[in-house]
């Protein structure tokens, strides 16, 4: 086999088992494409309390993915997603392994903001395992950030500071308005939870690479 050819494999190999760590895992309408109506979600419900106000908008020019995105304008409400991923779906989500959320977002204003938590229950349902210990903010958004696509992430799971239930079968989303009062005015789209690739899964296929090329210099 001419050393190319075998460049060619192994590089398919290393991209195959990154793709499959990093493919979406059974998120619940995380591009926000299905909607009973321009103002209403199918797969997600959303919470209003007295005095505050909540704008859901469907919009299909500003997008990262699909055909929509939703716009988002809160006062303090917030939107969760039921079964974002889970044992309904496929397989359990395993706490010995590392996972991440990771949301694209496009500021209509400045001073902005928004945070996710997630909500761990166990598969037969009932009073949620932990609430607001899996949770990450987006920065206080800039007037350089106006109008552009930015994306949010962190992980949680194992070697982190949110680790996970032993018994934890699925996560619900939950998107409210940022700390300190801040509310949340723009875009969102290409909500994922994604599980982390185990960096020496990659790196087996790296060394036996050089270890080729070595051998053949």
């Amino acid at each position: 086999m001419k050393r190319t050819e075998l460049f060619t494999l192994v590089l398919m190999a290393v991209l195959a088992v990154t793709g499959t760590a990093r493919a979406t895992l059974l998120a619940n309408d995380g591009g926000f494409e299905y909607w009973t109506s321009a103002t209403d979600l199918t797969y997600w419900s959303e919470n209003t309390y007295t005095g505050q106000t909540l704008v859901v908008q469907q919009d299909s020019t500003y997008k990262t993915e699909g055909n929509y995105s939703v716009y988002l304008e809160s006062t303090g409400k917030y939107m969760a997603g039921t079964n974002i991923f889970g044992d309904s779906y496929g397989d359990p989500v395993d706490p010995n392994k590392t996972w991440q959320f990771s949301m694209d977002y496009r500021p209509a204003a400045a001073g902005k903001q928004f945070t996710v938590q997630l909500w761990q229950y166990a598969a037969g349902g009932g009073s949620p395992l932990k609430t607001y210990q899996l949770r990450g903010s987006c920065p206080s958004t800039t007037s350089d950030d106006v109008g552009k696509w930015l994306t949010f992430q962190f992980d949680f799971g194992a070697g982190t500071t949110a680790p996970l239930e032993s018994n934890t079968a699925y996560v619900l989303t939950r998107i409210s308005h940022g700390y300190g009062g801040r509310a949340w005015a723009g875009h969102l789209d290409n909500a994922q939870i994604t599980l982390v690739p185990e960096p020496a899964t990659i790196g087996v296929l790296v060394l036996g690479f050089g270890f080729w090329m070595r051998r053949r210099s």
